[in-house]
């Protein structure tokens, strides 16, 4: 019997949730239909997402529920299978939409934005020549960062709809309390189950060959939109 799998989890609500000790999402419903087939036994982690990433790039037998497949990290991880989705725009304060007409990555040096550190905007603004530090307030989580933009500390976040859209309601927002501002279109991020790289490749074939089995039979696509059905979401959101 191979080793267990240790798997971790990125909080990407409602692609990957962590609450009161249960990992759950959707990324989480299909690996756990993938453990039902290969049979494969797994450990559940929680640990924040800095330590969860670094162990996925140097353990044995790793796996993470939701991580997004970017360019830096195509030859860094086995990629099994996708389970979302992420369209990032930035968002502002309702009751402010009609105050800002700006073209975004020309005209937002005057602008303050809140990012959790680490992720991928964060590195996005910071990368931008002419866009001072000091308007970039850095947070631990998503969540953070909602706060301030509620309390009209920064004037805009960065976020998936559909990600925004559960964050806002947990908080006890609604999502008519903010607008959008921007949507990148081509900087989509794909959400997939990952395995290390030291992963045998035995275990990543058997579970890849498990999704695909998923895929083929129109069973992951039931599952997506029963789970879309579940949270009551109009909005188009196609794997």
């Amino acid at each position: 019997m191979p080793q267990p799998l240790e798997v971790y989890a990125n909080h990407i609500p409602p692609y990957s949730i962590i609450d009161n000790g249960e990992i759950s999402g959707f990324s989480e419903l299909i690996f756990r239909r993938l453990t039902e087939k290969t049979q494969y036994q797994v450990n559940y982690n929680q640990i924040n997402w800095a330590r969860a990433y670094k162990n996925i790039t140097t353990e044995q037998y790793a796996v993470m529920l939701a991580l997004s497949r970017i360019p830096k990290r195509e030859a860094l991880f086995h990629w099994v299978g996708k389970t979302g989705r992420l369209t990032p725009s930035i968002w502002c304060k309702s009751e402010r939409a009609k105050e800002y007409n700006i073209m975004f990555e020309h005209d937002i040096s005057n602008y303050t934005f809140a990012e959790v550190r680490g992720f991928r905007f964060h590195s996005y603004l910071e990368s931008l020549d002419g866009f001072p530090k000091k308007n970039l307030q850095l947070t631990r989580d998503k969540d953070q960062a909602i706060g301030l933009l509620m309390k009209e500390r920064v004037d805009f976040m960065a976020g998936d709809e559909l990600v925004l859209r559960w964050r806002l309601k947990t908080l006890g927002h609604s999502f008519t309390d903010v607008s959008r501002v921007y949507q990148f279109n081509n900087t989509t991020n794909n959400l997939y189950i990952a395995m290390s790289k030291n992963t045998p490749l035995e275990i990543v074939n058997d579970f890849k060959q498990a999704y695909e089995e998923l895929k083929t039979s129109g069973e992951l696509a039931n599952l997506h939109q029963a789970w879309l059905n579940k949270l009551n979401v109009e909005i188009d959101k196609k794997l």
